[in-house]
């Protein structure tokens, strides 16, 4: 989806889910990219919130990058 259709309103949401999934799936890196990339598009979202939120919860070493 992000890949395909980046204008969608749904794309930060997409993006918080690629960090709650990549999080779950133990690859915390991952995550990081996709937090980066979603708190450099969409800074004052609710989805950036939470996905800072979790970066800092179940990943406080790469979220300080």
């Amino acid at each position: 989806m992000i890949d395909q259709y980046q204008s969608t309103s749904h794309t930060p949401e997409a993006l918080y889910r690629l960090v709650e999934s990549n999080l779950v799936l133990g690859i915390p890196e991952e995550a990081q990219k996709s937090a980066a990339v979603l708190g450099a598009n969409y800074p004052g979202s609710e989805w950036y919130k939470k996905a800072y939120g979790l970066m800092q919860k179940h990943a406080p070493s790469t979220a300080a990058r």
